[in-house]
């Protein structure tokens, strides 16, 4: 008892929520025995004016102080002084205590790394960082604030606002296990997108152009890739492509200036623009949050705004990494702005090269970026030579490949591709690759006729495994999702206003891998895509677009209850593709609007499905329903598609409402 009381005796104000979950556990347990025994009885009123239950207390994760050692000895009591609680209470708090110590101040922004490393060596399983705004100095480290070698770890940085100050990296996890970070809102100091209203625009002696307002707040920029944003919705102006000024020439008045273009771009008739309309641009800055070299971390509950390039970059050999209930937002009106943001970063929201098990991405918010939502791929490895079993590859570092590991090859070209098994693994120090330092022999368990220019990647190390399950994208240039690997799962998503497509299969030779194999896509809503920064030239046609580089190497897809919904051309494409399964499909308001995707490469943007240069493709128990004027086909099959079955009937229209 006497330990019972000297525990509760402990400042006030250790908050509640800092129970770690074996004492949650503890105190839950109790809390049904209690409600069972006597559900009625309420705890006695503390001395300090605090009448609340006890147990439940404990249990809260309000701002609410512990009960005194007055209370907790009548409680003790009123349970006819059984040991149990009494144990169970000093268990907790002695975990509050020790497992979970209040670290870091915003006074002492620049003492939070340290004092997080001070914690997590004197054994601490949960780190809680004190509540505040941290303005990070620049300080010498890769990033503002670096988390190393840790496992096994929670931090929780709810209520906790990172201001960045330098450009650098905000927040790196490095050669980390088994950590979870959480709650944090991760910002740089200020806004590195910018934004300018136009104001009038024609041609001159040096090209078209744009004369601009700026806005307060916003930094002045190169706009050396820029974008058209409809300021009364927020959203990309449909029927404009991406832009690059070659010229900037600033007026008196600050922030004015004309912006001189590239190319024959940005006038009408050709372009959709309007005097009041905004250009925007993407800006500088690197990634808000990076996980290197590390396996089964979590990140949960953060937010970015006024981001840099990438939100989330899941790198080295990364393995398992969980996102969960991660925002990417705008973010608020900056000081002496008198305008929100219209972007929320400059490029991709989740970026995971070259992962052994791909990332588990749930429940996420990602809005306003100016390139993919979800990007998962690997690398190539480019084929010098082949004879029989033997394969020679030039890598820019370290092979990727292992010695019982497969090797996926192609060459688009000529329609090759193969999978084999690497058997045996030998650097060459006599070759050189064209831009490659490295040089492998390999050995593979079976002879190939690799033609030249092959490439060559390893789909274990492509983010194989990855899971993408109820995430909301919305309102980004380019993809929502553009995935490149093998056992994905990407389910009931909704995709919204990404500009070029929602959902895209495919590799993109000689830079990402690769063919995709066993991906499911189910369940899934995508509206309102394909209508900027894209056109004729883009393969990319479809809002979910199965695609390749000229090989069949798509194996196993399947798209199913899926709904498509106002979609500008083809709303679901397959193209360089085996085994595909297309059933229980709702395409609806498609075609209200005429354009042009996909025409280049053979595609005919008027279909609401097309299907070419793929095998084995099954259509059933689809519909579409307020079909548009400028549907040619509902669904579309090329003399290069073979085995397709239900083209009768695979796909139906609808006349209910």
């Amino acid at each position: 008892m006497v330990l019972l009381q000297s525990v509760c005796r402990m400042h006030p104000q250790f908050w509640c929520r800092s129970l770690d979950s074996n004492a949650r556990r503890h105190f839950a347990s109790h809390r049904r025995a209690m409600r069972h025994s006597n559900p009625t009885r309420p705890c006695c009123n503390d001395t300090a004016g605090h009448s609340r239950h006890v147990w439940k207390a404990r249990m809260s994760y309000s701002l609410n102080p512990l009960p005194s050692s007055a209370c907790a000895k009548r409680a003790f009591q009123e349970e006819g002084g059984s040991l149990l609680p009494a144990l169970l209470l000093v268990f907790g708090l002695c975990h509050l205590v020790s497992a979970a110590p209040l670290v870091g101040s915003p006074a002492d922004p620049g003492g939070l790394p340290a004092a997080i490393t001070a914690a997590y060596n004197t054994g601490s399983k949960t780190i809680v960082i004190s509540p505040g705004r941290y303005v990070l100095p620049a300080g010498s480290d890769r990033a503002s604030l670096t988390v190393r070698n840790m496992h096994d770890v929670e931090i929780d940085a709810k209520n906790v606002d990172l201001s960045m100050i330098d450009l650098k990296d905000c927040v790196v996890f490095e050669n980390c296990q088994n950590v979870v970070f959480k709650g944090a809102t991760v910002h740089y100091s200020h806004p590195l997108t910018s934004q300018a209203k136009i104001l009038d625009f024609g041609h001159g002696a040096s090209g078209n152009y744009y004369d601009v307002q700026v806005d307060a707040g916003y930094p002045l920029d190169d706009f050396s890739s820029a974008y058209i944003v409809d300021p009364s919705t927020r959203h990309f102006k449909p029927g404009n492509w991406d832009m690059s000024a070659k010229l900037i020439v600033p007026y008196a008045t600050p922030g004015q200036e004309r912006i001189y273009w590239n190319g024959d771009y940005g006038l009408p008739p050709q372009w959709n623009v309007a005097a009041g309309d905004y250009v925007v641009c993407r800006g500088a800055g690197n990634t808000m949050l990076k996980d290197e070299h590390c396996t089964r971390c979590t990140f949960e509950d953060l937010t970015f705004y006024w981001g840099g390039v990438f939100g989330f970059f899941d790198i080295g050999d990364a393995t398992a990494n969980r996102f969960i209930h991660d925002t990417i937002t705008y973010g608020p009106m900056p000081p002496g702005a008198t305008n929100l943001p219209l972007l929320s970063q400059s490029a991709d929201g989740l970026h995971s090269p070259d992962a052994s098990i791909g990332p588990d991405i749930e429940k996420c918010l990602f809005e306003g970026n100016c390139d993919d939502g979800f990007a998962v791929h690997g690398y190539y490895e480019r084929v010098l030579r082949s004879n029989g079993t033997a394969l020679t590859t030039a890598a820019p570092g370290q092979t990727q490949f292992t010695v019982g590991g497969p090797i996926r090859i192609q060459q688009d070209r000529t329609g090759f591709y193969a999978d084999a098994i690497v058997t045996a693994i030998r650097p060459n120090t006599v070759s050189r690759g064209q831009d490659a330092d490295h040089v492998y022999d390999l050995t593979l368990d079976q002879k190939l006729s690799v033609p030249d220019g092959a490439m060559a990647t390893n789909p274990n190390r492509c983010g194989q495994g990855y899971k993408i399950i109820g995430n909301t994208i919305r309102n980004n240039r380019a993809r929502g999702m553009l995935l490149k690997a093998d056992n994905g799962l990407v389910e009931y998503n909704v995709v919204d206003g990404s500009t070029i497509a929602g959902i895209v299969v495919s590799p993109e030779a000689p830079s990402e891998a690769g063919y995709s194999h066993h991906v499911a896509l189910i369940g899934n809503a995508v509206r309102h895509t394909g209508y900027a920064t894209t056109g004729a030239w883009n393969g990319y046609a479809g809002a979910i677009t199965i695609y390749g580089n000229g090989s069949i190497g798509n194996q196993d897809i399947s798209v199913k209850n899926n709904t498509f919904e106002s979609v500008y051309g083809p709303n679901l494409e397959v193209r360089y593709a085996k085994g595909v399964v297309i059933d229980g499909n709702r395409f609806l308001h498609t075609h209200q609007v005429a354009c042009d995707n996909g025409k280049g490469p053979g595609i005919d943007p008027g279909a609401v499905v097309w299907i070419g240069d793929s095998s084995d493709v099954a259509v059933s128990n689809n519909w579409a329903r307020d079909v548009g004027p400028f549907e040619t086909s509902l669904l579309a099959v090329a003399p290069s598609a073979t085995h397709v079955t239900g083209l009768s009937d695979g796909l139906r229209l609808s006349k209910a409402k």
